[in-house]
């Protein structure tokens, strides 16, 4: 999940912020008819139901930083000491007892997907955009999505995230990220996560990336 550089035709078209129709399996909406798609029994959604709470309310309130920690809890060096990781909620839960026939849908084994469909979604090859001269900066936070136009050039494109008031280029990306490190990631590297952290607390992963090839020259 972060930011990927991709190189389509110059006259690509494809709105931006729309989920590219290539990278999305169509038989992700055949939901299993017994539990809805979630995956999970009625006792599934009460654990769940738990695993949020702990995960996110408890520690917010007064004294429940301190519970949390009781059971063993602890929150990941890059998140803020009242935040949780839900994922080692479902984990330490699962170190308590096998919780699997538990909660999960008996009808599609937790798969969330109708079993009728299974083979059909498990087989499903995602097609990737067409390839070509241009770049074009690409969100993979979500399936995937063009962030901004198609441009000729790579230095044309630097530009463009250096200056941009877009939604995605603000916060962090604003503070981190210059016209040089945008150029060095989008001929450089083309991919890099969200967020890592590191010594001096986090950054985007563009702006991680930059600094590293700069250090390697």
């Amino acid at each position: 999940m972060g930011r990927e550089v991709q190189r389509v035709p110059l006259n690509f078209k494809w709105p931006l912020g729309k989920h590219w129709a290539g990278y999305i399996n169509p038989y992700f909406e055949k939901k299993c008819p017994e539990c809805g798609g979630d995956g999970l029994t009625n006792a599934g959604r009460v654990l769940e139901e738990l695993a949020i709470e702990l995960a996110y309310r408890l520690p917010t309130r007064p004294g429940g930083k301190e519970v949390c920690e009781a059971f063993g809890f602890e929150p990941e060096p890059w998140r803020t000491s009242t935040f949780f990781d839900r994922g080692s909620v479902w984990k330490k839960l699962n170190e308590w007892g096998d919780f699997k026939d538990l909660i999960e849908c008996p009808h599609c084994d937790g798969n969330y997907v109708d079993p009728e469909f299974v083979e059909d979604f498990e087989n499903w090859q995602a097609i990737a955009p067409p390839n070509g001269d241009g770049w074009q900066l690409w969100e993979t936070v979500s399936s995937g999505s063009p962030i901004t136009p198609v441009f000729e050039t790579p230095e044309e494109l630097a530009e463009y995230c250096a200056t941009s008031k877009g939604e995605w280029f603000g916060g962090h990306y604003a503070k981190q990220m210059d016209y040089e490190k945008w150029l060095i990631f989008i001929k450089r590297e083309g991919w890099a996560a969200s967020a890592v952290s590191g010594e001096d607390g986090l950054m985007v992963g563009t702006a991680y990336a930059a600094e590293r090839l700069k250090e390697d020259g």
